[in-house]
């Protein structure tokens, strides 16, 4: 017995050290991604949200872990080198978003930082099972808002559009303008929420789940998930032409009410989930026919549960094989290096109000006589900011020019191309080119490259230029434009991200009288805006 005391007390020190090391770990990894979770609670709680799930989604997590503690339990734990493959990248990813303050960057690369701690620390086997749990996890960090915005644009576009098809042959008169359907009775407009993206995202995760959890084989929790797609525009856009019914039928205010607008949400759901059912039972059956008898299970099957139940009580408990000292020492000094450079590089940083240079631009530009003209809050939420000019430019003999000046900083959205706004106003784009221009003052007599858009509503033509500003960086493409930006930031917090927007009508589609006008009115603008704008 007492040769057996030494042992037993150098096992129960390993397992102490053991648990240290991992608390430390959690506490480590708490600290590192605390401005990631700052930043999903933000995206989570905001008006008009796409990812209120987002508290659900751990708690699921979790869940499924715990009913796989049996199985956990009795695995082989061993450090695994390999986990370092997907530790180090995500670890540099992260800093990477933080340093940006790009918090889908980081989001993402949460999940990499805990399979990579899962992989390296207990082993492949313990990593199989926890995998589709932190995969799972990527249902709660949200897209960036570029991508989310031009996503929900196009839902709102192809969900308008099918409903004016879908309601055609009840001869209901209407006129689609992008996402705008007017009736007799009113207007309805297919707003971000009604764009089906949120019930996408909300459908895609639960799809993932269901398929998880569904005795499908592999293929067919493939389907399931991919089906979610189809299912969840189809239920929007089914969504959408009963409103349209309800307003032509019953009047434009029932549309906002909740006995309407919400229960067609809520059966928009129960359709879904009705309809993945539906296909996995007959994924189930094989697409046998409903009324065939169904086919008997194999004997295999029941020797195969003998099997496993032999082996569930021939194994109690996993082989461990705990890390050394050394292992627990490298992966917390890591994990603590990149907490404090997390910590560093998420700290507030100085943000001077730019509102005062947007002012400084004149009314007055030559011969040109300058209004302004509020927008509407909702156009400011679009925007992400207010800080905006916004004016009507006008010449005596001459068509009026807009000035659109639309500016971003650290903490806000960004700006983004204006053909997003213009098609959700219900503008068709027939052309869309660059153009190099000279404006008077260019220094060095260099031209200036800008995005030429020419546009239509009820027959009426208008023509639009811009291009994107940051310091001294002019350019019309939006990704570079980003990206300049970012890297701006790293050097500059108070890097401005500006977008510049110039437009006139264009009567009688004569087009080159259109750009002349343009041109003049930026050869008046310009040293103002290279003067005033940072």
């Amino acid at each position: 017995m007492s040769e057996k005391l030494p042992a037993a007390a150098g096992g129960e020190q390993r397992r102490r050290l053991e648990y240290a090391a991992l608390a430390v770990i959690v506490v480590v990894f708490v600290v590192a991604f605390f401005w990631t979770g700052r930043w999903m609670l933000i995206r989570w709680n905001a008006e008009n949200s796409y990812y209120t799930h987002g508290y659900l989604i751990p708690i699921v997590s979790a869940v499924l872990l715990y009913f796989k503690r049996h199985d956990l339990a009795v695995c082989r734990r061993r450090p695994c080198g390999w986990g370092a493959l997907l530790l180090v990248p995500a670890i540099l990813i992260h800093l990477l978003g933080t340093a940006l303050q790009v918090g889908f960057l980081s989001g993402f690369a949460m999940l990499g930082v805990l399979a990579g701690l899962v992989l390296l620390l207990f082993g492949p086997q313990v990593f199989r099972l926890a995998l589709f749990p932190i995969a799972f996890l990527a249902f709660m960090a949200p897209l960036p808002f570029e991508l989310v915005d031009k996503a929900s644009f196009n839902m709102k576009l192809l969900s308008a559009y099918a409903a004016e098809k879908a309601v055609s042959p009840l001869e209901i008169p209407l006129i689609r303008e992008g996402s705008i359907i007017r009736l007799v009775g009113g207007t309805l407009e297919v707003g971000d929420v009604c764009s089906g993206l949120k019930y996408l995202i909300s459908l895609t995760a639960f799809a993932a789940l269901y398929a998880y959890i569904s005795k499908v084989k592999w293929w067919g929790k493939l389907v399931l998930f991919g089906l979610s797609i189809p299912i969840a525009f189809i239920a929007n856009a089914v969504r959408v032409s009963l409103m349209v019914i309800v307003g032509e039928f019953v009047s434009i205010k029932a549309t906002q009410s909740w006995y309407f607008h919400d229960f067609f949400g809520f059966a928009l759901f129960i359709f879904a989930f009705i309809t993945l059912f539906m296909v996995e039972s007959l994924l189930l059956r094989q697409f046998r026919w409903p009324f065939s008898p169904p086919r008997s299970a194999p004997a295999d099957a029941e020797r195969e549960e003998d099997v496993s139940d032999d082996e569930s009580r021939k194994v109690e408990k996993g082989e461990r094989v705990p890390p050394s000292r050394l292992f627990y020492f490298v992966v917390c000094a890591a994990l603590s290096v990149t907490a404090a450079l997390s910590v560093f590089l998420a700290l507030p940083r100085g943000v001077a109000a730019r509102s005062d240079a947007l002012r400084c631009i004149p009314l007055a530009l030559d011969k040109w006589q300058g209004a302004d003209y509020q927008q509407t809050p909702r156009v400011y939420e679009i925007l992400g900011t207010e800080d905006v000019v916004s004016r009507v430019y006008r010449m005596p003999g001459d068509e009026p020019v807009q000035l659109l000046v639309v500016m971003a900083q650290q903490a806000r959205r960004r700006s983004h191309p204006p053909e997003h706004c213009l098609r959700g106003e219900g503008y068709t784009i027939t052309d869309s080119r660059k153009r190099s221009v000279s404006p008077a003052g260019m220094p060095g007599g260099r031209a200036l490259e800008i995005r030429e858009l020419v546009i239509s509503r009820r027959g009426r033509k208008r023509m639009t230029w811009y291009f994107f500003k940051s310091g001294d960086r002019l350019t019309t493409s939006y990704w570079a434009h980003q990206i300049g930006v970012a890297l701006r930031k790293i050097r500059n917090a108070n890097a401005a991200d500006i977008l510049v927007r110039i437009d006139t009508s264009v009567p009688g589609d004569d087009l080159n009288a259109g750009r002349q006008r343009l041109r003049r009115f930026l050869d008046a603008v310009w040293p103002s805006l290279m003067e005033h704008l940072p």
